[in-house]
């Protein structure tokens, strides 16, 4: 703050909730249909004590229904599995500033196909999105596995994807480090990934991947290296390309897990020929899980993420490394019902996701789920 300048709220709260009733239904022993309705909010207040005039809310909700039917028809030893299915939601945001759209409508229909037959499987799947602001996209995907040998997969697949941005991405008024680009275009992409898969049989169980993604319009926070103000960005042109590895191993008759994960991966603006800012490169993760009893379930995970570039004109990692450590609990009720404890960053780091945007520190939660 300089003089009686406000240049923004610097505390918040938020509060967001998700609520779904479903049915499945079994018309047959082949044949089954789940049916969902669902809603959602996350309400965000900022503000700075002593000045009202900081105060700022963001409040979205969403309403939706979804509906599939599954269908397994066995021809000879080839196990077929035929999926139809839909969705619709709307969107609405309310605000103490004023956004050119307030609500949207999102439909969406699909169909998928797997087969199981001896070592191969194969799936395959279609879906139309129709968004009120962004229009129509037709994307889909196909993946094919097949065992070499007991226990190694080998697979591949290809997928197209359809990503339309947010209202906050569109509209977020300035705040005085952030501002919406009404401007925005939604995000269109075509994947392909190839792998191995080892299970031993014995609890270890290794996959390894290597993927590469190419985003037209890719949707991406940018910083201005002066002014410290960030928006949203279209990137005409990007491809992000990588290698994942996980090992798991289950020890102690399955009641204790332990997983270690690997992932490098170079993101790159191919239309200016520059890497991409404030997206992940190196992450290492290491977890354990401990089953203590037939309702308590014990949990912890060290996650470590490498430096990033900050401005998508510089070369030089400028984003610090971090570490993060996180403990949950959770305790079955009974069948129905669960108790979730966690601790989250448990050692308070301090980072940053993009450069002036500095991260929670150690958050404690409780939650209550139940399902009906």
């Amino acid at each position: 703050m300089t003089g009686d300048m406000v240049y923004g709220a610097n505390q918040a709260t938020q509060t967001n909730a998700a609520f779904k009733l479903g049915a499945e239904l079994d018309h047959s022993d082949d044949w089954s249909s789940v049916f969902e309705v669902y809603s959602a909010f996350d309400y965000q207040k900022n503000f700075r004590d002593g000045h009202p005039e900081a105060d700022t809310h963001y409040d979205t909700n969403r309403y939706g229904l979804s509906g599939s039917t599954t269908r397994e028809v066995l021809t000879g030893d080839a196990l077929n599995t035929f999926t139809l299915g839909g969705e619709a939601y709307r969107e609405t945001v309310d605000s103490s500033v004023d956004y050119t759209e307030t609500s949207r409508n999102v439909g969406a229909v699909y169909g998928q196909y797997g087969l199981e037959y001896e070592a191969l499987t194969l799936n395959a799947g279609l879906r139309y999105d129709a968004d009120e602001q962004f229009g129509g996209a037709l994307t889909y995907n196909a993946g094919l596995g097949y065992e070499l040998v007991a226990g190694l997969t080998a697979r591949a697949s290809f997928s197209t994807g359809f990503n339309a941005p947010t209202f906050n991405d569109l509209y977020w008024a300035f705040d005085g480090s952030y501002v919406g680009n009404p401007n925005l275009d939604a995000e269109t992409s075509k994947n392909w990934e190839a792998g191995l898969n080892w299970d031993s049989g014995y609890g270890t169980v290794i996959d390894v991947v290597y993927y590469e993604n190419y985003i037209d319009d890719m949707i991406a926070y940018v910083s201005d290296p002066v002014t410290f103000i960030g928006t949203m960005e279209n990137i005409e042109k990007a491809k992000i390309s990588g290698v994942r590895a996980v090992w798991s191993q289950s020890l102690v008759e399955d009641r204790f897990g332990l997983d270690f994960g690997f992932e490098y991966r170079l993101p790159k603006d191919e239309t200016d020929d520059i890497y991409i800012a404030n997206q992940n490169r190196l992450k290492l993760t290491a977890a354990a899980s401990w089953q203590a009893s037939e309702a308590l379930n014990l949990n912890a995970d060290i996650e470590y993420v490498g430096s990033r570039w900050t401005n998508s004109d510089s070369y030089n990692p400028q984003l610090s490394d971090y570490t993060l450590v996180n403990v949950s609990a959770l305790y079955d009720v009974d069948p129905a019902a669960r108790v979730k404890f966690a601790v989250d960053n448990l050692f308070d780091e301090e980072y940053e996701s993009a450069y002036g945007y500095k991260e929670p520190g150690t958050t404690v939660s409780l939650s209550y789920q139940r399902t009906f």
